[in-house]
């Protein structure tokens, strides 16, 4: 079981839809006799239903029925999910808040209609009807709420699941971010919310509040206690700015490393059952410096202390570019080993890209002959005012020179002078500076040396780093800017190359390269790959497109697919009528369409009760209108293709060098130039990667 969850509103949800919600909701549109839930296997229970029929009761039986476990977690399709509460208003003090069965009641409510009095029951029908598995599936797997379990460390896992949604009330954002109200106050972490426009949006419960009988209730009114789960474990926080401790928490969540020998992998890297997660070691070690709020859990550990000086160094400390030794990078060796480009944080919102491995001997030294780990650079300090780190460095010295951890808790941090009196006890400068020295030569100035807990980020260089020049390998993508920047400069003929000619779904991508090699490419013929899908998505919906010169024209057609049992108003046009829907793709929203058409023709051809057919005509509409709502997307709107021949990589040159001489990396230019070269020297002299071919 994942420990230290703490969040039961989930479970207590759950269990009061299932034991109380779903059978009085049931009783209330229907004739219910007789209602029974038990348990399943793990993550489902199977959920028993009785209806009176024409001889005795009627028993429809729903095997498989997804539930939570006691962390809240379901699995559905082999993958975790977890339901995310929001509430009914955007003050959190007066809003009811809806767990997963509050909003399980409200969507079935939604689709479950009242049965005609005097009925006859059997199986089929009843199914038909109440379609009660299908419907807590749907809503599990299409729902924004609910959410596949975020799992790139304990943190992130514990924070999604104590996380509160803002946005079903606030709407999409229009980009200016949404702001605190007073009445969050203890009641929701005021740090950790994402960066952008949806700061504020997105909530994690306080470590002092819970949520119970549908409110957020403060339990623990202190300023510790007012933290999330993340923030209540950084020491010295009261020493930083809030904007600055916003992105440490975020960073925090997103820092990896080695599980351990023993746990195994699926086929993207997790663990095949996250409980085992916390079963065994972890490939980390704890921090020198903690606040108290860290859980007995090996697997919270996903960061290293190492020695930090802060200072420049050549220029390549400057600002966010950090230098680190040959030990450092051997220890952080998961998931593989540190390279340029790699991003890395600590506990302050300080993260910057490795610029630098140096070997230990070429690192500055303490007077002892102890090598500097991690160098950063302090220019940004000033204006980022996160100086937690700082006391952090001075604390890690005190905690090393005593053998033991120390413990630091949230709006305690000891003074000024507190720190100098433990640097002095234990033998160190009071000041917590120290001259450095590189070789024999000491620098000019003393620099705050000392142990900070950093994390490598999954920002890694390996992944940012992608090219391709056949489809279904890593493309870049360009999108709309990247097409109204070019139109703006008349790049018309450079338009028709990217989104037409490279483009990945283009029928003869397939054969570009060798055209290429080939000589000359002639530019491709309109429409582009792009038109012609929305073109097929459009047709689909029964609105014919046809690009005649420069002019498109639109009209109505009927669509080659499902015919529907009789015509329906069309959902986006009052007044024109649809007799049928065609198929753009497998969906489930087709899926379930075309299962709402079959319902609604059997209760037309066998002579069904008025309401039921009524009922099922509106079933039916509220699938199709579904169905052309998924069908075109506003991204089918606008220019958005992957392009052949092109890719991307990361910045992390040399502070020596003008932005006219970032180069590109080798594997990408054999990559990218190799068809070319190849056109004038012949593919075995590319594939040998000789001199003469690196010159072409």
């Amino acid at each position: 079981m994942l420990k230290n969850v703490n969040a039961p509103w989930h479970k207590t949800s759950w269990d009061r839809f299932v034991q109380d919600g779903l059978p009085t909701l049931l009783s209330e549109r229907l004739p219910l006799a007789g209602y029974q839930v038990e348990p399943g296997e793990d993550y489902t229970c199977t959920l028993k239903v009785m209806l009176p029929g024409k001889d005795g009761e009627v028993e429809i039986v729903y095997q498989n029925v997804p539930q939570p476990d006691e962390d809240g977690l379901f699995k559905v399709e082999g993958c975790y999910k977890v339901v995310v509460p929001f509430p009914t208003e955007v003050d959190l003090v007066k809003a009811d808040i809806l767990c997963v069965g509050e909003q399980l009641l409200d969507y079935l409510s939604e689709r479950l209609g009242d049965a005609p009095e005097n009925f006859t029951w059997d199986e089929t029908l009843a199914r038909e009807w109440l379609p009660l598995d299908g419907w807590i599936r749907e809503f599990l797997l299409t729902e924004p709420t609910s959410q596949f379990l975020q799992r790139t460390n304990w943190l992130d896992m514990q924070t999604h699941i104590r996380r509160i949604n803002l946005i079903p009330i606030l709407g999409p954002s229009d980009g200016t971010g949404h702001y605190y109200a007073p009445g969050e106050q203890g009641r929701v972490c005021p740090f950790t919310t994402p960066e952008g426009p949806n700061i504020a949006r997105i909530l994690e419960i306080a470590q002092g509040a819970e949520i119970r009988d549908g409110k957020i209730v403060i339990l623990e009114d202190t300023p510790a206690k007012n933290l999330g789960r993340v923030a209540s474990t950084v020491p010295f926080i009261e020493h930083n700015d809030t904007n600055r401790l916003l992105m440490g928490v975020n960073m925090m969540r997103q820092c990896v490393g080695d599980p351990g020998p023993d746990m195994p992998r699926d086929d993207q890297g997790y663990w095949h059952d996250y409980h085992n997660r916390f079963e065994g070691g972890s490939g980390h070690e704890p921090a020198l410096v903690q606040t108290g709020n860290e859980p007995d859990d090996p697997y919270f550990w996903k960061g290293y202390n190492f020695l930090t000086a802060y200072i420049t160094w050549d220029g390549n400390a400057y600002e966010d570019a950090i230098v680190i030794s040959e030990s450092a990078a051997e220890r952080m060796a998961y998931p593989q080993r540190v390279e340029l480009g790699d991003k890395m944080s600590n506990r302050y919102g300080s993260k910057g890209v490795v610029s630098q491995i140096l070997s230990d001997d070429k690192m500055p030294h303490l007077q002892d002959g102890t090598p500097v780990e991690l160098i950063s650079s302090l220019s940004s300090l000033p204006s980022r005012m996160n100086y937690g780190q700082i006391r952090e460095a001075i604390m890690g010295r005190i905690a090393r020179a005593e053998g033991k951890p120390v413990c630091v808790p949230p709006f305690e941090a000891p003074s000024g002078e507190e720190l100098r009196e433990r640097l002095k006890q234990n033998g160190l400068p009071e000041g917590g500076m120290e001259v450095l020295t590189v070789g024999d030569k000491p620098l000019v100035r003393p620099s705050t040396v000392g142990w900070v807990y950093w994390g490598r980020l999954n920002h890694l260089v390996s992944d940012k780093i992608h090219f391709g020049v056949k489809p279904g390998e890593r493309c870049q993508a360009l999108g709309e800017g990247e097409y109204m920047v070019l139109r703006e400069h008349g790049a018309l003929e450079t338009i028709r190359a990217l989104f037409n000619t490279q483009s990945v779904n283009r029928a003869d991508a397939d054969t570009l390269v060798e055209r290429v090699v080939a000589g000359p490419i002639e530019p491709a013929d309109s429409p582009t790959p792009g038109f012609a899908t929305l073109r097929e998505k459009l047709a689909a919906g029964s609105i014919q497109v046809d690009l005649v010169r420069d002019q498109v024209r639109f009209g109505m057609r009927d669509s080659p697919g499902v015919q529907l049992a009789q015509s329906i108003q069309h959902p986006w046009f009052p007044l024109q009528r649809v007799q049928s829907v065609g198929e753009n793709g497998a969906s489930a929203e087709f899926e379930a369409l075309e299962e709402a058409n079959n319902r609604w023709g059997r209760m037309l051809e066998t002579g069904a009760p008025e309401a039921l057919v009524k009922k099922a005509k509106v079933q039916l509409e509220a699938r199709v209108k579904v169905y052309f709502e998924q069908l075109v997307s506003p991204e089918d709107l606008h220019f958005n293709e992957r392009i052949l021949f092109s890719g991307r990589s990361v910045i992390a040159t040399g502070y020596e060098y003008r932005y006219d001489q970032v180069g590109v990396p080798e594997e990408m230019a054999w990559a990218l130039f190799g068809p070319l070269a190849a056109r004038e020297i012949g593919v075995k002299a590319v594939e040998k990667r000789d001199g003469k071919a690196a010159k072409a």
